[in-house]
């Protein structure tokens, strides 16, 4: 018997603990499955914010039922929690350096594309950005969601200012997200991502034919940018749970509703593909979501750079609906991606009540290459001034991946 007593060491995360004190066939559970599932992870922190007997009653219907077992493992759940000890062995956050975004972007880069001269071409243009771009007392005149903050709000105008926001579309979505093998600016993917990016790809054609399912599109990471230095310092200062997406292989499914996309998540077309990716990847992220608004719908009928960008709003010191705050955030901010990156598309995702989601928003964009967005994500700075600070202000830490079609 396992005494509930015994303190948690914060330094080892609870499944290296669970192996230590021979409670290791219980990994699969506490994991999710053979992957780490990111969405298993959310939900026993949920299970533990229920409560000593909601957090017993979780785990046994995850199918922890011998009771001694069920007393360790939830006292230890509880400690890792209160002491802030990982759940399981912690990833290390990337470092910023100043010469990462040049390789990222040379590494998104069309072969064609003679990336050098062409930045250099446009870097003049780009600098002499006009600081007074929004007119006076715009800001002012729109409804944003309570405790949303707005700095530096004279460098780019809303896409409800511009007339580009619409309605959100009816479908819904499977996002699949995996963690298999990071892509490398120096070397192509290993023979095995190859051969599971072929079995992935012949799965999802046939899952494309379920009914409901409108499309469903495999993405594999060309390059993962080094992101937001002031959203690591962010992450580091609250000392938050979060997992840093570095997701290279994407499936999204597109059904006709959401609740045909809850359907779809159930069936075994899908089901296989979920097995391929849970045999061979570390880590697991699946939500079932909605359109929450758009710009436009994003054509993945062809190749192009494709954006998946993984937000997770962090706990704010004001009561503030997190959804609702990455919203009103997304809309302000994407007008400065419309007006000076050319941006034409974007359907960001949310999941749907019940999913568990480690992030609060998933946006998905596409560009058609390299060049229509490098120059000014290298040499525009009111990329840092306007869109990387109204995110830090807000608590919202910003994710992206760039991918393209399998």
């Amino acid at each position: 018997m396992h005494s509930s007593a015994t303190p948690l060491d914060p330094s080892i995360s609870l499944t290296e603990h669970l192996t230590a004190e021979g409670l290791s066939e219980y990994l699969p559970i506490i994991r999710g499955g053979n992957a780490i599932h990111l969405n298993r992870t959310q939900l026993l922190r949920e299970l533990v914010n229920r409560g000593d007997l909601g957090l017993r009653d979780g785990l046994r219907n995850l199918g922890i039922t011998r009771e001694p077992d069920l007393e360790r493992i939830a006292a230890l759940l509880q400690q890792c929690l209160e002491t802030n000890a990982p759940l399981h062995p912690p990833k290390a956050v990337p470092e910023s350096a100043a010469s990462e975004t040049e390789s990222w972007a040379r590494g998104v880069a069309d072969a064609d594309d003679d990336l050098a001269s062409n930045i250099a071409n446009a870097e003049p243009e780009v600098a002499e950005e006009s600081s007074g771009s929004k007119s006076e007392g715009n800001a002012a005149v729109e409804e944003w969601p309570a405790g949303m903050q707005i700095v530096n709000d004279h460098l780019a105008i809303s896409i409800r200012e511009q007339g580009l926001i619409r309605e959100p579309n009816p479908y819904g979505y499977i996002h699949l997200a995996a963690e298999v093998e990071s892509p490398h600016l120096l070397r192509h993917d290993s023979a095995a991502k190859r051969e599971l990016l072929k079995a992935l790809k012949i799965a999802a054609e046939k899952l494309a034919m379920e009914p409901g399912v409108r499309r469903a599109d495999l993405f594999s990471a060309t390059i993962i940018p080094p992101g937001s230095e002031e959203g690591r310092e962010l992450l580091a200062s609250m000392h938050a749970p979060v997992h840093i997406a570095a997701f290279d292989v994407v499936l999204l499914v597109e059904c006709t509703d959401p609740e045909t996309a809850e359907v779809v998540r159930q069936t075994d077309a899908f089901g296989a593909v979920f097995g391929l990716l849970d045999e061979k990847a570390q880590t697991l992220h699946c939500i079932v979501a909605r359109n929450a608004k758009r710009i436009d719908e994003v054509d993945k009928t062809r190749d192009g750079v494709f954006l998946f960008n993984y937000f997770h709003v962090l706990p704010p010191a004001t009561e503030v609906d997190p959804t609702e705050l990455m919203l009103g955030v997304w809309e302000y901010t994407a007008g400065w991606w419309t007006a000076k990156a050319n941006l034409t598309n974007s359907t960001p995702l949310e999941a749907l009540p019940g999913q568990h989601s480690e992030y609060t928003l998933i946006n998905h964009c596409r560009w058609d290459k390299a060049m229509d967005v490098l120059p000014s994500l290298l040499f525009r700075p009111s990329l840092n001034d306007f869109v990387l600070r109204n995110f830090t202000v807000n608590g919202i830490v910003a994710m992206p991946v760039l991918y393209h079609l399998v």
